[in-house]
């Protein structure tokens, strides 16, 4: 696991002021590569390419970055694993490529793939998570490219005349002369949905390379400063979501119990080769679904006990250890679960800007650096349960929407609309103690802590003309777009183009559509980037069996009742797979999930932190209304509803514009 940077100037430099621009691009990315560093550059054509290095397999030298290729032509920086690369070693041999390789590296095995096949092939080959940046000699040109589910970050764009491009925005930044105009668009986007969603970028003209694609920059035209219409143009899939999704049939000859044995299958061969790795390695254990299947299938391939990792808090309501706890004792892993005082979980709160770079609003952030920290004490490369969600309809929102547009969308539009949304937020804590008094009465057997929240979401869902609208009202903050965001942003966003649908079939059901959403939005853009962005800053590798790409195209193929049923939710296979290894009493504890109070502690020991942000005269209030911000605010304060996710969403982009502009 790496950072990768680099640029193409049109500006006549030697090599020394080159390497200059990149060794302060490049340092930006140390936590990401901590073990070394390396550069290439070209001098006659001004550029350079820069790479940090975590060492994860072949430690020696063999393995440094920029790589070049033995026929002299591929210069590679790379930043991620590919995981069948043994495979694709056997694959140039039997080809009778006479080659003698320096290492063991995944990255050199990867670079003659593409110096044998072509980038296309070799990136159909590989099966992983990467980003990489290759210069063609021959050819003169610079390819981009991002593994099928975007797990690691590729940012690039123009500064002036300048080509850069990086794994994280910051080393961009570093950049001289970096010209930092904010896009409205992005951040109308993330001031709805607490992230930025690709292909944008905060910076006009920055922008992330979707995921499953390549682009082929020829040099001549590096300095055009095209569009995004016209870079949009010259992307090329390797691997199209869409058409997985599109091979989603209600018929098959399996029966459940035949398509459970060859996800097991499947699934034993992703988690085994995730575990290749010449580092210490572990995995993440939350006590849900996802991540005790992960850890059972790897303490049954591994030969010693799987070295897991927990973090606890002391509110019942919100912590998950004990469930880990019994998960780990049953399994006979080696456990480490650590229980965080709130003075050191929200301590942290302040380095998030910079561990994010843009603005990032998901609260579980700070749990996920906090375990982050825990297992890098002991381990280099951790594996998580990231994507069981998102695989097979796990969020309850997804049949809670889908139930919810059946029953609505026969009532008038007119008569859905008639409750206004924006005035119930004001009663949301009055909702939530009713609710939790006949809760604790035992009229009511589920007690949920975000029923008024949902409560409010339901209403604003109501007002909804179709499914897509429907779920964003599910998903969207409360926030009062027309109050909040000063009158330039509103002119300058243009409309909310989240749910993008393109090349999916109109046969899709809605429950469908939603989980293509998450996959592609949801998790892409929020999940895989707080985790990304949380373990790199600890410089530990998060590995995700459960995404693996064969894994996903095998769960589409498969009849929807094989994932989701309306009695018991999401994840039926990966359920019934899991009592193979654990207990029922275990599987049926309530799961709390991976969150923690953020509503308390921005009345209490954040309480000054948030006030001197929202206060202060921030730069960032040249984009959003001061007045509207305080006035929420004082709500939350007083227990007028409650508006931590509101609060959360603009404190992170007002921190993040203290940090960086």
């Amino acid at each position: 696991m790496c950072g990768i940077t680099g640029f193409i100037s049109d500006k006549r430099a030697n090599q020394s002021e080159l390497s200059g621009i990149i060794q302060k691009m490049n340092e930006c990315l140390t936590h990401r590569g901590p073990d070394a560093e390396g550069k290439w550059i070209n001098e006659r054509k001004g550029i350079a390419l820069g790479h940090r290095r975590l060492s994860i397999i072949d430690l020696s030298e063999a393995g440094r970055q920029p790589m070049v290729s033995q026929n002299g032509r591929y210069v590679i920086v790379y930043n991620g694993e590919i995981y069948n690369y043994r495979d694709i070693k056997k694959s140039l041999k039997s080809k009778n490529v006479q080659l003698n390789f320096r290492g063991h590296s995944d990255t050199e095995i990867f670079l003659e793939a593409t110096a044998c096949w072509g980038l296309e092939e070799a990136l159909k080959m590989a099966n992983g998570m990467f980003a990489l940046a290759l210069w063609d000699k021959q050819e003169e040109k610079l390819s981009l490219a991002r593994d099928r589910f975007g797990k690691k970050p590729l940012y690039f764009g123009w500064n002036g005349n300048q080509f850069i491009f990086s794994s994280e925005l910051k080393s961009i930044m570093a950049s001289p002369g970096f010209s930092n105009d904010i896009s409205p668009k992005s951040l109308f986007h993330y001031l709805n949905y607490k992230n930025i969603p690709t292909p944008l970028s905060i910076f006009h003209g920055i922008y992330k390379l979707p995921a499953g694609t390549y682009i082929d920059f020829a040099y001549s035209e590096l300095n055009k400063l095209p569009g995004w219409s016209k870079i949009k143009e010259k992307i090329i899939p390797f691997w199209k979501l869409a058409n997985s999704v599109n091979q989603k049939s209600e018929k098959t000859d399996l029966s459940f119990a035949g398509a459970c044995s060859k996800f097991r299958t499947l699934l034993r061969d992703s988690v085994d080769k995730r575990m290749i790795s010449d580092v210490p390695l572990g995995a993440f254990l939350s006590g849900g679904i996802d991540s005790s299947l992960v850890v059972s299938v790897m303490q049954e391939v591994s030969q010693l006990p799987v070295k897991t990792f927990t973090i606890g808090f002391n509110d019942d309501d919100y912590d998950e250890a004990s469930t880990a706890k019994s998960i780990a004792d049953t399994l006979g892993t080696e456990h480490t679960e650590h229980y965080i005082e709130e003075k050191n979980a929200y301590s942290i709160v302040p380095e998030l800007a910079s561990v994010y770079d843009e603005p990032f609003a998901d609260a579980s952030q700070i749990p996920t650096m906090l375990v982050s920290r825990l297992a890098k004490r002991d381990v280099t490369v951790v594996l998580s349960g990231d994507g069981g969600d998102e695989l097979m309809g796990g969020y309850s929102r997804h049949l809670f929407a889908n139930k919810l547009w059946k029953y609505s969308k026969n009532i008038p539009l007119a008569l859905r609309s008639m409750i206004p949304a924006t005035r119930l937020a004001n009663y949301e804590n009055v909702i939530q103690k009713i609710y939790d008094r006949f809760s604790k009465n035992g009229f009511i057997n589920k007690n949920h802590r975000q029923f008024a929240n949902k409560v409010i979401k339901t209403v604003t869902a109501l007002s909804a003309g179709s499914q897509e609208e429907l779920y964003a009202g599910i998903l969207k903050n409360k926030l009062n777009e027309q109050k909040l965001l000063q009158n330039t942003v509103i002119k300058a966003h243009g409309k909310d183009t989240a749910f993008d649908f393109e090349g999916v079939d109109d046969t899709l059901n809605m429950l469908e559509k939603m989980m293509f959403w998450d996959v592609k939005n949801y998790m892409m853009d929020d999940v895989l980037v707080k985790v990304d962005r949380a373990s790199m800053s600890a410089s530990l590798e998060a590995r995700s069996p459960l995404l693996d790409y064969r894994l996903f195209e095998y769960v589409w193929s498969l009849p929807t009742k094989y994932l989701v049923s309306n009695k018991t939710g999401g994840k039926l296979l990966m359920k019934a797979l899991l009592k193979e290894y654990l207990p029922g009493e275990i599987l049926n504890q309530p799961k709390s999930g991976f969150t923690i109070p953020i509503g308390q502690w921005l009345k209490g020991p954040l309480n000054n932190w948030a006030g001197n942000l929202i206060d202060s005269p921030n730069g960032g209030y040249h984009y959003i209304n001061k007045g509207y911000v305080q006035s929420i605010w004082q709500k939350h304060l007083q227990g007028i509803g409650n508006w931590q996710e509101e609060l959360w969403t603009v404190l992170m982009f007002l921190q993040w514009h203290n940090t960086y502009l």
